[in-house]
């Protein structure tokens, strides 16, 4: 089987499209159709490291399907490399619990711990996280950096969060692309330093652990006045919101 068909048949297993796929890799969508299909018959170490974390598959397997190990390499690799792929899945799941729950991006207020920390404790500084990103074209990378790098130079956060810091921050410093930098220079890092990573996350967030909290409850009114709400088999009417919205504050009210 080659690398292309492997890749194909490990993403239909998980019932994910090429689209989401791709963007969960950070990578273009034609671009990953260019390996399925065969085009791209070797694509490079640091787009197979993408591609793993996109299916959380183990990347040695992709690696022996694209002719970079042995299979002898592949059965002593996948051995050494079990008790890191335990502490990269507690880093994954850090990460996450970071980040709003209805986006998937780290909550605001906590942009420049997550981009100290990563700079410390990864020795990847804003230059490293930006070029990381391939979906970036060159003109946005030095924008990006420009504009990072400005932010942190900032000791008010309020003094720079009027330009779209917010947006370049959710493109360069996500889950997805943090990960992608550890699985991609996984050599660098071995478990001690892992572990360090993973100890920084857990202090982290107990430190926000109550605000993470009430900022990841969700709001039911919010919820009610949404568009295509149903409540079972049950549409509700704009009417029939009203009358959950009254009888809702009036239960609180009274409470």
């Amino acid at each position: 089987m080659k690398i292309g068909e492997y890749i194909k048949s490990l993403r239909e297993e998980k019932g994910l499209s090429l689209r989401e796929t791709a963007k969960r890799a950070n990578i273009s969508h034609p671009y990953l159709s260019q390996i399925e299909t065969g085009k791209n018959t070797k694509p490079s170490a640091d787009i197979l490291f993408k591609v793993s974390t996109a299916l959380k598959v183990n990347v040695i397997s992709l690696f022996y399907y694209a002719g970079y190990i042995s299979q002898e390499q592949l059965a002593s690799q996948l051995n050494v490399s079990l008790i890191e792929s335990d502490i990269r899945e507690d880093i994954r799941d850090s990460l996450y619990s970071l980040t709003n729950k209805e986006n998937g991006f780290f909550l605001p207020y906590l942009k420049k711990d997550i981009i100290n920390l990563i700079s410390n404790e990864l020795k990847a500084p804003v230059s490293h996280m930006v070029d990381s990103n391939e979906l970036l074209n060159p003109e946005d990378k030095i924008y990006f950096k420009k504009q990072l790098n400005k932010y942190l130079s900032h000791d008010i956060e309020e003094s720079i969060d009027d330009s779209d810091i917010k947006d370049i921050f959710n493109k360069v410093y996500n889950p997805l692309n943090i990960m992608s930098v550890i699985e991609s220079n996984i050599t660098e890092f071995d478990n001690k330093k892992l572990i360090s990573f993973h100890n920084a996350l857990l202090e982290l967030g107990n430190i926000y652990q109550n605000r993470i909290k009430q900022d990841n409850l969700i709001d039911i009114h919010e919820l009610i006045l949404k568009p295509n709400v149903k409540y079972k088999e049950f549409a509700l009417t704009n009417n029939d919101k009203k009358v959950l919205i009254a009888y809702l504050d009036g239960y609180f009210s009274n409470n």
